[in-house]
């Protein structure tokens, strides 16, 4: 037993606070009382004289009773594959140990926070990311892009200096990102499932008494306030967005992912939407009951630089065959989010359907450049320099959008410019469209799909071809609209919080407001 146990309330193995804030709650609730290690003395040299027994912990409330199953479920799956089991107990003494002194902790129903920074502040940070958790879960469920429920716990350190957050990146990363602009102001990592980042503000460093009370309202405008407070806003959505994906199972970390997507997915939710009582992002338009993604501003003014800069030949296959996204990469981010966003907004369906099959590979334990650059041109085509120019003249179009020209006027003025059709391109539609009503037997699908070129586009509509080996890519096996209904999917839905935990976090959120 370590010497530190003494020291920690036996209840403390399975307590999890929740935050009052998810989707469409009201900000302004008072926070959550955080719980809080004592700092252990020193270990005594000579042996402790025996202790009378702690009596008895009181019953555990419904939350940390869900969070107390959810965790034993993840140490069962871990023994599956001969990891070493921990107790929550042992598991949060390593990880306040590796963070550092000072070290305090507080969990929500999928997040384990561990910070330095203040309660109030921690809290916020949990708030966001539990939003995004909801968010993330309703965009992805009407394309079954959420294999599962959680893998494993979702860590999340928050610094709050950036002093101490780089002496950690230098220990962790080494010299992957040896230069500026490498060097991240948040990172997720792929192997401990951890989310690292700390206050680009500092305005919480100046705060003598880190447990003052705060709504979350209050945190996020003294946050959004600051003049890179947008970009630490969209930091912590920007890295939460990535622990949801691989952690879910869109995206694989044992093996290698499309990057460009991979990026592109984080930055379509990062841009700051909100106001400060929704704790400063928002993307759930209630009255429509949809989700809606603005315009990254920031991307596309990157993107708009680097395309008045650029000297790259067929930037967008250069992008696409990335291996990964680097900050010193100049078609890197930029490239990543216009993708993205341009099929996002204009070929949604055969986007999901890539994501879809991308993940249905994983884990892909290798994947080079040319066969990225392969995948992408059977789903999106190969005509890498009119995707360029359809990105430059959208591009172009939402500028104008935001200065408050009408869509349909600045899309018109922008392709015109470009000398291009009236409609965007939608790329990929020759993929998945069926020609007319007729079918394709099975022994034609097969010889037509073995005639095909490395770059072909003219496979039918709702492709999804089973690869013959493991990192194969998919080929189409044509299917009815009917049949694609009946078809039960063998992805399982978001998990679903119990009547009971829901009816507890009412009651506990009229306590709490009371």
């Amino acid at each position: 037993m370590s010497p530190r146990t003494p020291f920690v309330r036996a209840r403390l193995a399975f307590v999890a606070v929740a935050t009052a804030i998810a989707l469409g709650a009201t900000a302004s609730a008072a926070p959550v009382e955080w719980p809080k290690i004592p700092t252990p003395p020193p270990i005594p040299t000579p042996p402790e004289p025996p202790r009378p027994p702690e009596p008895p912990a009181p019953p555990l409330s419904p939350i940390e009773k869900e969070f107390a199953e959810r965790f034993k479920k993840l140490v069962e799956e871990a023994s599956k594959e001969a990891l070493p089991q921990e107790t929550f107990d042992e598991f949060i003494m390593k990880l306040l140990n590796e963070f550092g002194p000072d070290a305090r902790f507080g969990a929500t129903s999928r997040f384990v926070m561990i910070y330095d920074t203040t309660d109030a502040y921690a809290l916020w940070c949990a708030a966001l990311m539990e939003n995004v958790a909801s968010t993330y879960e309703a965009f992805v469920s009407r394309v079954r892009l959420v294999e599962s429920g959680l893998f494993d716990p979702m860590v999340v350190f928050v610094f709050a200096e950036k002093e101490k957050y780089e002496e950690f990146l230098q220990k962790t990363a080494g010299s992957e990102f040896a230069n500026d602009a490498q060097r991240p102001v948040g990172f997720y990592e792929h192997a401990s499932n951890r989310c690292v980042f700390y206050d680009l503000t500092g305005e919480e460093q100046n705060r003598a008494d880190k447990t003052e009370k705060r709504t979350l309202e209050q945190v996020a405008s003294d946050v959004l306030k600051q003049p890179n407070g947008d970009q630490n806003l969209s930091t912590i959505i920007h890295e939460a967005t990535h622990q949801l994906s691989f952690n879910y199972g869109l995206f694989s970390r044992q093996g290698e992912n499309p990057s460009w997507a991979v990026e592109g997915l984080s930055m379509l939710f990062e841009a700051p939407s909100g106001e400060p009582k929704d704790g400063g992002w928002k993307v759930v338009d209630e009255k429509a009951k949809k989700i809606v993604f603005p315009v990254n501003k920031r991307r596309l003014m990157e993107f708009q630089q680097y395309v008045s800069t650029t000297t790259d030949s067929q930037p967008v296959k250069k992008c696409v065959g990335l291996e990964k996204i680097r900050g010193d990469e100049p078609c890197a981010y930029p490239l990543s989010w216009a993708i993205f966003y341009y099929l996002y907004r204009n070929n949604p369906k055969v986007l999901a359907q890539y994501l879809m099959d991308s993940a249905s590979v994983q884990p892909r334990l290798s994947y080079s450049s040319r066969e990225r650059v392969y995948e992408f041109a059977y789903y999106f085509g190969d005509d890498w320099d009119g995707m360029f120019l359809e990105l430059r003249a959208f591009a172009d179009a939402l500028d104008l959008e935001i200065k408050g020209v009408d869509p349909a006027e600045a899309q018109k003025q922008t392709r015109a410019k470009y000398n291009l059709p009236e409609r965007p391109v939608v790329f990929g539609m020759k993929n998945v469209k069926k020609s007319g009503t007729e079918k394709k037997s099975a022994t034609d699908r097969k010889s037509n799909g073995a005639a095909k070129s490395s770059g072909a586009a003219n496979a039918d509509k709702d492709a999804a071809k089973a690869p013959e080996e493991k990192n194969a890519l998919p080929t189409p096996v044509e299917k009815s609209k009917s049949d694609r209904k009946s078809t039960p999917t063998e992805r399982k839905s978001p998990e679903k919080k119990s009547p009971d935990l829901d009816d507890w976090l009412k009651e506990w959120s009229k306590d709490k407001n009371s």
